[in-house]
């Protein structure tokens, strides 16, 4: 690719032609926010140029005038309205020099590739015009996490102003949307290339602007245009003569030799093997209907295919299973969108892996009775894949659903007839496992009662509920089920659940099958489970997911109460979720939402418990209410502009602050140009500790809690008091704030915990994660993720433990 100073001269040259003249019109001011959120830790920069009488300077630096010319150049340049080859500078020549290092980015394709995939992917790769119909799926593909964005704003002498933004994730980040006498999107990569000039090393997004992976990203648009393709010529190169037997009795309509595994086949990967790879062909004959095929699996070793000729003389057995069931076939063929795949695996349909697969998943669900029951017959069934949808056909013709991703596969029936059931392996995150039984006319059979229910009640036979209060009651967990015990570590609800949330107002929520309810202390399901997600109880009412997939964007929230019964419907923009569950809380009778729109991100305020919007979405950024008021800020990336709100509103401290957080016990952590400090309710600031100059305050501050808050002190956390005064030295990694008289404190990759003294009461250990006191106990969590919990002297209440150990100490 041309240089980025030979494309700025580029740009100058190109555009100058087409841009009126502007004898009297100059540029006084460029800035560019660029920064990203997303996992790890976000960036965010800005960067001034300003027009001065010795040219232009940012920083006290100067800049070079043709930098900033390419850029209002590029941005006033007549709109490119679709990805165009020239302009991203696309060439033969330029093709043919990064050929060869984006084959060497290739690992897992080019080493083991033949000549004819070789010759393939380089043909169509230095090809201009091929690549030109292959360009614009550079820009359709899934999105990132890191939610980059940029906008650049850029003032005229003449008081006029152009602005462009992107938020794309696509290398050069295109497309950029022009908000000026031209209002809209274009692809010219040349603004993207004059902003990169213009950014300071390691700034956000320089490199993703400059487009250095554009190359690499061309290959693999490349081999994703030829991959069935390449599939076939490979397989052709390595089993010519395999894959002309099965010709004598099918249509091969794709083959592909890999060392691919699923839930249905292959070998699950471990490092030091055993590995396997096999043959996959796509068979058809002309009697099937059209939407169903023979997925065949045979083992590659050694050069060699094993088993395609037992397989011609036998395999037939389970298309006749499959084809005696009447009513899938006259399914299949009234829904001819649908994609039906019969596998056959070295020889049986439901393979060797498949049943082992199978046997984890139903073992979890406690039906070791169907795990008996395929394995006495796993010869004679035949598995069929719909749309993501297991079925195992029984000789006899009935059906059992085994797992499915969505609900596409699902015949004539949907999730709720199944539920989404917690699979062992290869999890899947929209469907589950099930275990549900149909018969041979199509008829669902009868569910047992829910395994939770049943647990419960063995459970409670020998078991009395206690009267204790549910603030006294904490999570566990045992061989994979949850439950709840009390302070002494002894059982008060028995882990008979998928998963449990906390108890809140009396009730706690609770999983079944993919979807969530309400218990009440006694373990008694006091809300059924039909909820795709659920919250804790505040205020009366609970924030849940009420139709969609998990927490996906189709989802539609509202707020139920205590029985059950929807108090707030889902028609009041899209209700907020987060990991706790706080924003979309109530908190002083409000509870915050998203109202839908093209703005990012989506604007917030607030409804009250009829549901109405109280509070004008406006905000780009607010907490909860806390103490009658709310941090807010209006501005688009949340880097400035932050004051409080009170319930109507109105600013009661007016946005001033870079970064705020809420009112606790009178005062609120605020952040001004580096400078950290706590306000109280009127704005004034009153604790102002020594220690200032950070870039990011939120990892300064903590809460007063017990009198005291962590600060941060150069590298290392220490504690303050409420007048500012340094009461714990800096000697911690990281802590939580206190808690009954305790706070969390790591030093190194050890947990302990200190008390108000700055004493360690309970001695650093490795713990993997660990949480504040409540209600007597900590949750501590050990290197293998496994959770206990510890009293105030450290001493194991619930220890982290196997099957056949106690569970209290």
């Amino acid at each position: 690719m041309p240089s980025l100073t030979r494309w700025i001269g580029i740009s100058l040259l190109a555009v100058s032609a087409s841009l009126p003249a502007q004898t009297n019109k100059k540029v006084r001011e460029v800035v560019i926010h660029s920064g990203w959120g997303g996992l790890g830790t976000p960036q965010n920069s800005t960067v001034t140029i300003l027009a001065t009488p010795n040219g232009f300077q940012q920083n006290g630096k100067p800049v070079k005038p043709a930098l900033v010319q390419a850029l209002v150049s590029a941005a006033e340049a007549q709109p490119i309205l679709k990805p165009d080859p020239v302009n991203l500078g696309i060439a033969k020549i330029w093709l043919q020099s990064q050929l060869p290092s984006v084959e060497d980015r290739m690992p897992g394709k080019m080493p083991d590739a033949t000549a004819r995939q070789r010759a393939l992917f380089e043909s169509i790769f230095t090809d201009p015009g091929k690549i030109g119909g292959i360009l614009p799926n550079l820009f359709t593909y899934g999105s990132l996490d890191d939610y980059p964005n940029v906008e650049i704003k850029i003032e005229f002498s003449d008081d006029s102003e152009l602005t462009l933004s992107s938020h794309s994730y696509y290398e050069f980040m295109l497309p950029w949307t022009i908000h000026g006498s031209y209002k809209g999107e274009t692809y010219n990569a040349e603004i993207s290339r004059a902003i990169a000039a213009l950014l300071p090393p390691k700034s956000a997004n320089k490199e993703r602007l400059a487009g250095p992976g554009f190359a690499f990203d061309l290959g693999e648009a490349v081999m994703n245009s030829i991959e069935k393709q390449w599939n076939e010529i490979g397989a052709e190169d390595h089993a010519g003569d395999s894959l002309a037997k099965l010709r004598s009795r099918y249509t091969i309509s794709a083959s592909d030799i890999n060392p691919y595994h699923n839930a249905e086949f292959g070998v699950s990967w471990r490092a030091k093997g055993p590995h396997e790879t096999n043959l996959h062909v796509t068979l058809h004959k002309p009697d099937f209907p059209p939407n169903l095929v023979v997925e065949g699996i045979f083992l590659s070793e050694n050069g060699r295919i094993q088993g395609i000729d037992e397989f011609l003389k036998t395999g037939s057995r389970y298309e006749d299973i499959t084809f005696s069931v009447t009513w899938l076939m006259d399914w299949l063929r009234k829904h001819p969108d649908k994609h039906a795949y019969l596998f056959n695996v070295h020889g049986l349909s439901f393979g060797e892996h498949a049943m082992q697969t199978f046997s984890k998943d139903m073992k979890l669900r406690d039906r070791n009775d169907l795990v008996e029951k395929v394995r006495a017959q796993q010869s004679q069934i035949a598995l069929l894949k719909i749309d993501g949808a297991d079925w195992l056909i029984f000789p006899d013709r009935h059906l059992l659903l085994w797992r499915y991703e969505w609900s596409r596969g699902l015949l004539n029936w949907t999730p709720s007839d199944f539920g989404e059931g917690e699979c062992a392996d290869y999890r899947v995150n929209n469907g589950g496992c099930s275990g549900r039984e149909v018969t041979p006319e199509g008829t669902l059979i009868r569910d047992r009662t829910p395994r939770d229910v049943e647990c419960m009640k063995s459970w409670r036979s020998t078991h009395p509920p206690n009267s204790l209060p549910t603030d006294a009651f904490f999570e566990i967990e045992e061989q994979g089920r949850e439950g709840f015990i009390d302070r002494a570590g002894q059982i008060v609800i028995a882990p008979c659940f998928d998963a449990v949330g906390e108890f809140s107002e009396g009730l706690a929520s609770f999983e079944r099958d993919g979807r969530w309810g309400y218990i009440d202390p006694a373990g008694n399901i006091v809300i059924e489970p039909t909820l795709p997600w659920a919250e804790e109880f505040r205020e009366g009412l609970a924030h849940v997911q009420i139709t969609g997939t998990v927490l996906g964007y189709d989802g539609r929230w509202g707020y139920i109460g205590q029985t059950g019964n929807v108090v707030i419907p889902p028609n009041s923009g899209r209700m907020m979720s987060d990991s706790g569950g706080e924003e979309s809380a109530f908190h002083d009778g409000l509870a915050m939402i998203e109202v839908g729109g093209e703005s990012i991100p989506p604007r917030k305020g607030f409804i009250d418990k009829s549901g109405k919007l109280v509070i004008p979405a406006r905000f780009t950024f607010v907490y909860p209410f806390s103490e009658g008021l709310a941090a807010a800020t209006e501005s688009k990336f949340g880097n400035t502009g932050w004051g409080y709100i009170d319930k109507s509103g109105n600013w009661v401290i007016p946005p001033l602050f870079d970064s705020a957080s809420s009112f606790q016990l009178g005062l609120a952590p605020v952040g001004q140009k580096k400078d950290c400090s706590y306000i109280d309710k009127k704005g004034s600031q009153v604790v102002h500790p020594p220690a200032q100059g950070y870039q990011d305050c939120a990892t300064v501050w903590g809460d007063f809690t017990d009198g005291l808050s962590r600060w941060l002190f150069g590298k290392k956390y220490g504690f303050i008091d409420r007048s500012g005064k340094t009461v714990i030295p800096p000697r911690f990694d990281l802590t939580y704030g206190f808690s009954e008289g305790l706070a969390a404190v790591q030093i190194g990759r050890k947990w302990g915990y200190i008390n108000t003294m700055g004493k360690m009461v309970i001695p650093p250990q490795e713990f993997w994660n660990v949480k504040p006191f409540h209600n007597g106990l900590a949750q501590v969590q050990t290197k293998d993720r496994s959770v206990g919990y510890i009293d105030h002297s450290g001493r194991y209440i619930w220890r982290p433990h196997k099957p056949d150990e106690a569970g209290a100490e």
